[in-house]
């Protein structure tokens, strides 16, 4: 309640530091570039399109000047659809020297936001590219092959050592407008998520997005924590029969949070069916909640191509799916495992923990 009071007021305060907040700049230059504009898109809303403004490009050279922001936000100078150079903005001097052949190794430099950009994008950021390209190598592969199950083990170690420094980025950059997203982005403990999130600076990063979202995410956390029963909701299955987290009850009941669309989840998929072949005639089952938004047929075909035998349903509301939004989910594949009573006992464990862990109980 505290928290809720906390958010609220911000928001007033806002309104009344508006009118004292600074504006904007954002210069720079552009080598090896002939076009007569670049496009600043700044991302005031994750889940919509961004705010798009064009910037005239003479000899190279650019300059902007913009009406202060209410919160630091994501922003990117788009040379080309597929080309953009990725920053934070905020009410402070952004300068940009780039390469249109190198944007990689575009310099990037200003006040504190940027300072702190930096800082994310010389640690954090590179890990992050070395976990795309992981799930890049994976797809083409056989699941089961020597080559996937060693490469998902590097993307689990990398996953780990991306989860240690985003937990050591958050406490030291509580405003930066990157933080709000590492917490979203990466999967924490509880306890972790709820102590970084009680950190971040609310008044700076209200009108933050990724802020914003994670919000009702932490409240739900907390309604279903370990110890906590499982809530008594209802979806549909892909035939339109309704289905309660409570028809498992005797059961150990695993609820797994996935999409379609989702690389991560897809590729852990083939190690959840060979836990479910394992331990389905030892009082163990899966639920699958999908994220899957309007589009039924690819949540259906996905159950079928990844041979995902276990039930499976969902709203078709995307993030906005009514029980993962109950369970605080705000990142997949996410899962959480209830005991025979009802009775959450874990949520997240790695493939691992949940086979040592259902070793233990369905002996």
């Amino acid at each position: 309640m505290k928290q809720l009071i906390k958010i609220t007021l911000s928001f007033v305060l806002l309104g009344s530091f508006s009118a004292m907040a600074q504006d904007f700049t954002l210069n720079g230059s552009i080598k090896n570039f002939s076009g007569s504009s670049v496009q600043l898109h700044i991302t005031k809303d994750h889940m919509g399109a961004p705010e798009a403004i064009t910037i005239p490009v003479q000899k190279g050279k650019f300059s902007y000047k913009g009406k202060a922001l209410r919160s630091p936000y994501f922003a990117s100078l788009a040379i080309e659809p597929q080309k953009q150079i990725q920053f934070v903005l905020y009410n402070e001097p952004v300068r940009i020297e780039a390469d249109a052949n190198d944007l990689k190794s575009a310099k990037l430099s200003g006040g504190k936001q940027i300072e702190q950009y930096n800082q994310y994008r010389q640690t954090l950021g590179a890990l992050e590219t070395e976990i795309r390209e992981i799930y890049t190598k994976l797809r083409p592969l056989d699941k089961e092959s020597a080559a996937a199950v060693a490469l998902r083990e590097k993307n689990n170690a990398l996953n780990k050592e991306s989860e240690a420094l985003a937990t050591k980025f958050i406490a030291q950059h509580p405003g930066s407008g990157v933080s709000p997203f590492l917490l979203w982005a990466n999967r924490l403990d509880m306890t972790t998520e709820v102590k970084l999130y009680s950190s971040l600076d609310s008044n700076l990063l209200a009108d933050n997005s990724y802020f914003k979202f994670i919000t009702p995410s932490m409240v739900g956390q907390r309604n279903t924590a370990i110890g906590k029963m499982v809530p008594a909701m209802k979806q549909a299955d892909t035939l339109g029969n309704m289905v309660s987290l409570r028809d498992f009850k005797g059961k150990y009941l695993l609820i797994d949070f996935w999409a379609s669309w989702c690389v991560p989840c897809r590729a852990a998929n083939p190690g959840m069916v060979k836990l479910y072949n394992h331990y389905k005639s030892k009082n163990f089952t899966v639920l699958g909640i999908s994220l899957d938004k309007n589009d039924k047929s690819k949540w259906t075909d996905a159950i079928r191509k990844d041979g995902l035998t276990w039930n499976h349903i969902s709203d078709l509301k995307g993030w906005d799916n009514e029980i993962s939004r109950a369970f605080g989910v705000n990142s997949i594949p996410a899962t959480v495992l209830v005991d025979p009573n009802g009775v959450i006992i874990a949520r997240n464990l790695s493939e691992k923990e949940l086979e040592t862990l259902l070793e233990e109980k369905l002996k």
